[in-house]
């Protein structure tokens, strides 16, 4: 080697000693912030110790763990997979952990039962298979196995997570029972005081809940702020089961809130919980911040026509929407109709298409009067809207109102000549009050342009006989 390269091999070399040093400083350092529960900045770290040395497997590890209980849990999916094609100690987990989080459920399940033939008995393992049958939609699977965690290590934060996935499961009592015993054993786990403060809010164990909420709020004021962030990270990768878990340990938290209130009851809509999702949504809407604006949309007398409330509110809008939609998915078509009426209302939506949903909703729950009102509430912000027409053409059919009826018709024929239901629905109107001529003037239209109605040419055919 010559005199001249020496001086490069020596400062190539230290600065690779160097990097090393650096990075594995920030691991050390990413390793104390995950410990103190700073899971933000425990990734920072991670990350750029992975920058610095790439191919250490306890590197990205830690990077994976850090992300996961940074609630990004798709980004973690990378870094865990690196660390088992190393096979680094712990990795397999992690990965599986990953795998769930974000809905991989096949390929965790793969790996869980691999893990599972070489430590049937270990707890770590058997909470991520219930996890997984959580996440695949099997909540009573998700219990049974976590019951066998519970007892190879009866510990509080492992009893917690039971009570909650029986609550998941709808064993109510069960759950509360659990989540008394979890309590009972004075977990200072954080984890575990969220799962029972959520499963006391669902079970409605008011006093319960407060005493849980006292312990998780010793922790400092920001705990409530990582869980709603927490649930919007999940929710972001997809990680549904999360999302409402962590929301629900918030709302336990603030259960006056009437935001996190909505967002919950959303969440369960979203996951088909219909029951649930009415609970919370009607319990936002009497909250301080919807209360008034709920109540003067409820209050709305149909039989005055009073177009501008006055107090629109686009949250309140958005989560009595989300109500009525629960209600309709519950078949209680009158509740949900009120419901889209008041988020109307309440969001000063005039639009007619929106308007004509509620009318269709109250004629569906055998309201007439709830029908003719939204459609005539659309008709006077839109008259010359062809819909609205129709509807109010259809709705004084059904009370009994011909001349209505056909007074609306006639105006629906003038914007879209020819729509067959029309030319079907007035021609019969005057085929009835005597007068087949205006009804067969109806039908040559309808039928020149659309031959291919069957029951255009049957009605024209019979008033030609």
């Amino acid at each position: 080697m010559g005199a001249g390269s020496l001086p490069f091999v020596v400062a190539v070399s230290a600065a690779l000693i160097l990097s090393g040093c650096g990075a594995k400083k920030l691991a050390k350092q990413g390793e104390s912030l995950l410990a103190e529960g700073r899971t933000t900045h425990a990734s920072r770290c991670y990350a750029k110790a992975c920058e610095k040395r790439p191919s250490k497997a306890s590197f990205q590890l830690g990077y994976a763990q850090a992300l996961l209980a940074d609630g990004q849990a798709d980004k973690a999916v990378g870094p865990a997979r690196r660390a088992y094609a190393d096979e680094e100690d712990g990795s397999q987990l992690v990965l599986i952990d990953a795998l769930v989080s974000t809905g991989q459920v096949d390929e965790a399940r793969e790996l869980l039962d691999r893990a599972l033939a070489a430590l049937p008995d270990d707890p770590e393992t058997l909470e991520l298979g219930a996890r997984e049958r959580l996440v695949r939609g099997q909540p009573r699977q998700a219990v049974v196995a976590m019951k066998k965690v519970v007892e190879l290590e009866p510990t509080g934060p492992r009893i917690a997570y039971l009570a909650w996935l029986l609550a998941r499961a709808g064993e109510m009592p069960r759950a509360v029972e659990a989540a008394e015993r979890a309590f009972a054993t004075e977990t200072s786990d954080l984890e575990a005081l969220g799962d029972i403060a959520a499963v006391f809010l669902v079970a409605d164990r008011d006093p319960q809940r407060k005493d849980t909420v006292r312990e998780i709020q010793s922790y400092g004021a920001e705990v409530l702020e990582q869980w709603t962030e927490r649930a919007g990270r999940s929710q972001q990768v997809g990680d549904q089961e999360g999302a409402l878990r962590a929301m629900t340990i918030a709302v336990a938290m603030r259960p006056g809130d009437g935001e996190l209130l909505g967002v919950l009851g959303q969440m369960l809509l979203a996951m088909g919980e219909y029951a649930r999702a009415i609970q919370f949504l009607e319990r936002s809407m009497l909250t301080d911040g919807y209360r008034v604006a709920w109540e003067r949309a409820q209050s709305f007398n149909e039989a005055n026509a009073v177009l501008t409330m006055g107090f629109e509110d686009e949250a309140a809008a958005s989560f009595c929407l989300a109500l009525a939609q629960a209600y309709k998915a519950s078949g209680h078509l009158s509740q949900s109709a009120s419901a889209m009426r008041s988020s109307l209302l309440i969001g000063g939506d005039d639009s007619a298409e929106r308007w004509l949903e509620v009318a269709d909703l109250f004629a569906k729950a055998r309201d007439p009067r709830g029908a003719l009102h939204a459609a005539h509430h659309a008709y006077e912000k839109h008259p010359r809207h062809p819909g609205t027409l129709v509807a109010l053409m259809d709705l004084y059919i059904m009370t009994g109102d011909p001349h209505q009826a056909i007074g609306y018709g006639r105006m629906a024929w003038k914007l879209v000549p020819g729509d067959p239901h029309i030319a079907l629905t007035l021609g019969e109107l005057f085929e009835r009050r005597g007068d087949p001529r205006g009804a067969r003037e109806l039908y040559v239209v309808a039928v020149r342009e659309h031959p291919e109605v069957g029951l255009l040419r049957n009605a024209l055919d019979r008033v030609s006989n």
